[in-house]
């Protein structure tokens, strides 16, 4: 993993320089926009720190109090290594949360447009298991901010759409371009179990969470393998505040999978 960190160093510092300036798809440079977090969230950095003391992969901390979601978050050079590795990277039936891996963190230089990050659903109330709760108008409502934290600093999210989706669905796309960026945010909308009044276009950086879900079952009763339950969010913008009430409600249709067979 120490050459995946130094390409990650290299390619802070070509930004810095201005080398990649007129690359495809890469951000300007943002400063983070601190909140003010709940008071269990309050040793986010610390955490990180600890965590990546253990295991050098920790790139964050994810935060969600009313769902019991509260973890390191590790990234690899793939989407398989931490299937089933724990935080410490030994063997684990549980796995971890961890983050895509064309999703590049370089210390507030370059962050991507769409922040995706993966757990497991075993069904258990542990890890991404109380992810799919989303789908409930109650437990939406008690729950419309998700903390995600990196060493750049601690940001907020607004959640505007919870739903299900067919694994080909290009949900976790790191950086796509405006049009497409616009064109998802309506499908998932669309999709959403509950409706969000959360104003959100190509202009906002995207969390998205993913997990397995078992709703959906082939023809002889099995549960799909390419379902998943996804929660969408959106950085909270400026002048927006955890403070602030979010309208939602329950959408009466949403838009099923689009399951190929």
């Amino acid at each position: 993993m120490h050459m995946r960190r130094t390409h990650q160093k290299l390619l802070a510092s070509l930004l810095l320089c201005g080398v990649l300036a007129g690359g495809a798809g890469l951000a300007e440079p943002v400063q983070p926009v601190f909140q003010v977090l709940p008071a269990r969230a309050v040793s986010f950095q610390k955490r990180i720190n600890e965590a990546a003391e253990e295991n050098e992969d920790t790139i964050g901390w994810i935060f969600i109090d009313g769902l019991d979601i509260d973890y390191p978050v590790l990234q690899a050079q793939d989407n398989d290594y931490y299937l089933d590795r724990g935080a410490d990277g030994s063997s684990f039936w549980h796995g971890c949360v961890y983050a895509d891996y064309r999703n590049t963190f370089n210390e507030g230089y370059y962050t991507p447009r769409n922040i995706t990050l993966y757990a497991h659903n075993k069904d258990d109330h542990q890890y991404f298991a109380n992810l799919r709760d989303y789908r409930l108008l109650e437990t939406a409502r008690q729950n419309p901010y998700i903390y995600f934290s990196t060493k750049d600093g601690d940001e907020v999210y607004k959640v505007f759409a919870a739903f299900y989706a067919e694994t080909q669905l290009n949900y976790n796309t790191a950086n796509p371009s405006d049009d497409l960026m616009a064109q998802l945010i309506a499908e998932v909308k669309k999709r959403s179990e509950i409706t969000f009044d959360v104003p959100v276009d190509s202009s906002d950086q995207l969390l998205t969470l993913s997990t397995c879900c078992y709703r959906y079952t082939y023809a002889n009763g099995q549960a799909r393998t390419d379902q998943r339950f996804v929660v969408m969010a959106r950085k909270l913008r400026a002048g927006e505040s955890v403070d602030d009430k979010v309208s939602m409600w329950q959408n009466p249709n949403p838009k099923a999978p689009q399951f190929r067979n």
